[in-house]
């Protein structure tokens, strides 16, 4: 029998432990396994002595306990292992990955093959456990307490925000020769076990200190006394006579400090009251922690908000809990690693001679995350001729306390002092209404439109505060997409262009011509019976690391007629459609570029029209000007209209269960009013391509914030 003696297991004891059948047996079974992961990021890059337990989705989610939207089509992850196969040097499996050559060990159910690994090493681990939750502040806390362990000994912690059941399980079974090892606990983790005991993950771990760094309203809706109400089990898994840290400054202390009395006595906490164990107190920008009156550790919290601050009383006081004392050799690790946990990013650039400054804080979105920031925005100091302006998005994970929470922080920041305030993203439109105040600009769904509003309103030096979550919303690329654009929306060079309402030899387009070029390549192909509609096209490219929002999620192997392909490439701006459709045509990638590229320069386009095959906008600048539009609409102009009528098809589906994706203009309705067929072959990338398909005659483009105005404009176009 297999016990744990404080080394790592090799793959044969691994074998042994949990059973199966080798299906790709190891050349070496008795190598050593030193990291485990379920999920990609939990693999070492260090070195290739990774395991990953690779499962389906009914395996999965039993496993994990997930249910509501987490449960929803769930992950067969035996699909996604080709991707990172390179770092493995074992796979246990459910069926055997055919296009993997790594050992794999097949079982019945792979998560609990983990289990049994984790129960083994968890019963004799000699790590000491730190354990951290919280509503917020949990991964700076982590971070910080982290890498102050690091200076005294060898420290394990959970990677990124692999806060999870499952995560917590994972952490451990990594964290073998390891003096510290440092858990970041989410809300999930708490709520599962069997009563009366219904601790979650605390009926497994065993802490040495365990630290409760906030308590609000939080995941899925709860409030303060619930979230008190689960955030206090932490406190179970408490060895005897260990201490739980709390934040001193948890707004109903007194009810956490009830609920935790339920598991231990030793409760100390830390914060600015005075009546914290540990007292933090800020003096001209300079953070001061005592304990019993004694001066512990003085650093700068310049620029530091109240979350961040309260981060740091908590890192040392959790240092002096664990080792004694805080040694002034401590204080400037302790100062940069603050620096560097500071989510906040800071961006600044000039506008027509105006000193623009972005704080972008979107890293999180819980209520008291918010709240901080608006507080630390208000506080924020400004020259009198600066302007403020500030950014809201979504809460997350609300639950039906979403309306009820956001009318809240309209509240607070209309009692604010900004000069300007704006709305983004989903579940925000519909409360953004209550705002009663003159300095409220409105709210926005697309990006686009919202950094061209911002930057074209600057008249001054400005401070544009950007705080929501990015899930399911792309604030977080408003900060990146107003550095970009800057120049663009200031100058003009975006603004609306037609060839026979407003020319204009200096508008253009930031979008480049890439999917214009590979579907004209399609349809000529098409027209000259090179290729045909119902050929099947190999999906060869997943795009797995690209993060567009655009994207269909191909899946490599699966396979589509031409037809399918090139309808959604017409509707939708989908990048790993268009470059699968590019490897169709060409071959490869790299070939489909040269020949793109030659394209373009035969057809005479401006030298950075074409830059990459899909024409997203990336790194190396693109511009699209009317005069290159009109040279690909005279080459649309030579497809048979057989397949030219492909064009006005305004909506697709992949397959017939999967989702129909919808043109986000109108134009082919407003083109037969008047008896002519107009296409947009771009519109949700800011580009809309008009054409005129009975005079054969491109009529221009509009960019994406006059997409609602497009009747009226095409109505204008035509009459003229």
């Amino acid at each position: 029998m297999v016990t744990f003696n404080g080394d790592y297991f090799s793959m044969q004891e691994i074998a042994e432990i949990i059973g199966g059948e080798w299906v790709i047996p190891p050349v070496d079974a008795s190598l050593p396994i030193k990291h485990y992961a379920v999920y990609q990021g939990e693999l070492s890059t260090s070195d290739q002595a990774n395991l990953f337990f690779a499962m389906d989705g009914p395996t999965w989610v039993k496993g994990t306990g997930n249910a509501g939207m987490y449960a929803v089509n769930p992950p067969d992850s035996h699909k996604f292992v080709h991707k990172f196969a390179n770092q493995l040097r074992m796979i246990v499996v459910q069926r055997l990955i055919k296009d993997v050559n790594v050992p794999q060990l097949k079982v019945t159910n792979s998560y609990e093959a983990m289990k049994q690994i984790f129960a083994l090493i968890n019963a004799a681990q000699p790590s000491h456990n730190i354990g951290i939750t919280g509503t917020v502040g949990k991964s700076t806390m982590k971070t910080l307490l982290t890498g102050l362990l690091k200076l005294v000994a060898p420290t394990h912690s959970t990677p990124t925000n692999h806060n999870s059941r499952t995560s917590a399980r994972i952490t451990v079974m990594n964290s073998v020769g390891t003096t510290y090892n440092v858990l970041e606990i989410a809300l999930g983790a708490f709520w599962y076990g069997k009563k009366p005991n219904k601790v979650g993950i605390m009926q497994d771990l065993t802490l040495d200190l365990g630290i409760i760094t906030q308590v609000g309203i939080g995941q899925r809706g709860y409030d303060e006394h619930a979230m008190a109400e689960f955030k206090t089990r932490l406190a179970y898994g408490l060895k005897p006579d260990r201490p739980l840290l709390v934040n001193g400054d948890i707004k109903n202390l007194a009810e956490v400090k009830k609920l935790a009395q339920r598991y231990t006595s030793q409760i100390m906490t830390y914060g600015t009251q005075a009546d914290c164990d540990y007292i933090g107190q800020v003096t001209d920008g300079y953070l001061q922690v005592s304990h019993n009156r004694q001066l512990l550790a003085t650093i700068d919290v310049r620029h530091f908000d109240a979350g961040l601050i309260s981060n740091a009383i908590g890192a040392i006081s959790a240092m002096t809990l664990l080792q004694g004392r805080f040694d002034v050799a401590w204080q400037e690790p302790l100062q940069q690693l603050c620096q560097l946990a500071n989510p906040r990013k800071v961006h600044t650039f000039m506008v027509n001679g105006h000193q623009v400054t972005v704080l972008d804080d979107t890293h999180n979105a819980e209520v008291l995350s918010m709240q901080n920031f608006i507080d630390f925005a208000q506080a924020y100091q400004v020259t009198s001729n600066t302007q403020k302006v500030f950014v809201m998005g979504r809460v997350i994970n609300l639950g039906d306390k979403t309306r009820a929470v956001h009318l809240q922080l309209i509240e607070k920041l209309m009692q604010s002092h900004f000069d300007r305030l704006y709305t983004f993203g989903p579940e925000i439109g519909s409360v953004a209404a209550a705002f009663k105040t003159a300095n409220f600009g409105g709210h926005f769904d697309q990006l686009e439109s919202l950094s061209r509003t911002l930057i074209q309103a600057i008249q001054t030096d400005t401070v544009i505060f950007i705080k929501g979550s990015g899930r399911n919303s792309s604030i977080t690329r408003l900060a990146p997409t107003l550095v970009r654009k800057a120049l663009y929306y200031s100058s003009g060079a975006g603004d609306f262009a037609m060839t026979r309402v407003a020319p204009s030899s200096g508008a253009y387009t930031q979008n480049g011509v890439g999917r214009l070029l590979v579907i004209l390549a399609c349809l000529e192909q098409l027209s000259q019976g090179k290729l045909h509609l119902t050929d099947r096209v190999t999906i060869t490219q997943d795009l797995a690391r690209d993060h567009s929002q655009h994207k269909v999620d191909l899946t490599i192997g699966d396979q589509y007629t031409l037809l399918a392909l090139l309808n959604l490439a017409i509707v939708a701006p989908a990048p790993d459609v268009i470059v699968n459709l590019a490897e169709f045509v060409y071959g490869d990638q790299q070939t489909a570029k040269t020949n793109l590229a030659n394209r373009a320069q035969a057809l005479g386009l401006s030298a950075h029209a074409f830059v990459n095959v899909t024409g997203r906008p990336m790194r190396q600048p693109q511009q699209t000007y009317l005069s290159d539009l009109e040279k690909i609409g005279a080459a649309f102009t030579e497809i048979s209209d057989d397949y030219f009528e492909l064009l006005s098809l305004q909506r697709a589906q992949l397959a017939p269960t999967g989702p129909i994706y919808q043109k986000q203009s109108q134009l082919l309705k407003t083109g037969q009013v008047f008896g002519s067929l107009f296409f947009g072959v771009a519109e949700t990338n800011g580009l809309l391509f008009l054409y005129d398909g009975h005079q054969k005659q491109a009529l221009g483009f509009l960019n994406a914030a006059t997409i609602a105005d497009v009747d009226q404009q095409v109505s204008a176009v035509v009459k003229a």
